[in-house]
């Protein structure tokens, strides 16, 4: 598939910004409550407050507005990110015609596909139909079970499968693998 490393790179670099975006706002949560923010720090005659450490407040409420700025900042890079995720996967993949389509039946439909999952990185929808997941087709179908341990065979390796999209069948390369969510998928499944 054309642009998978890009892809690649561009999926970790996200999962990284992701990761930052999460403890920098862990941190700001905790230095806003150490800079008691909306607080006065001074008493009703203007003096400074004796009933709390002033230095300490003064600094958690810099590194607040620090971390703030830093914020803004990480998203503007998740978002310029995301665009040329997107970007990427906007141009189509080159699809293998050497092997034919199945012609069997569906036997599930994709419900909810994850943001960042594998599943949303190999290009699959939600109210996609699956025809095909590697050798598994409606005639040989045992249930979900079947594809989690198919999934775990074939974890950090390609497979191909086939989608029924608005009455056209496409092929997508698929890549079980860990991510940040659970499962090796990234999407819900419903049998038919």
């Amino acid at each position: 598939m054309p642009g998978t490393s890009e892809t690649a790179k561009i999926r970790d670099n996200l999962s990284e910004l992701m990761k930052r975006k999460d403890v920098m706002e862990q941190l700001i949560e905790a230095y806003r409550s150490q800079g008691l923010i909306g607080e006065q720090l001074v008493d009703e005659l203007g003096f400074p407050r004796n009933d709390i450490d002033l230095v300490a407040v003064r600094t958690a409420r810099n590194k607040h507005v620090c971390l703030q700025n830093d914020h803004v900042a990480l998203m503007k890079e998740i978002e310029k990110s995301l665009q040329n995720f997107h970007q990427i996967k906007k141009t189509p993949p080159k699809f293998d015609n050497t092997e034919s389509a199945p012609t069997t039946r569906p036997f599930a439909r994709f419900e909810l596909i994850k943001p960042l999952s594998p599943a949303y990185l190999s290009g699959i929808e939600a109210q996609d139909l699956l025809i095909s997941f590697d050798d598994i087709t409606a005639s040989n179908f045992g249930g979900l079970p079947q594809l989690a341990t198919k999934m775990a065979e074939k974890e950090n390796s390609t497979i191909s499968l086939y989608v029924k999209r608005n009455e056209e069948i496409k092929m997508i390369q698929f890549e079980p693998k860990k991510w940040d969510g659970k499962g090796l998928l990234g999407a819900t499944l419903k049998t038919l």
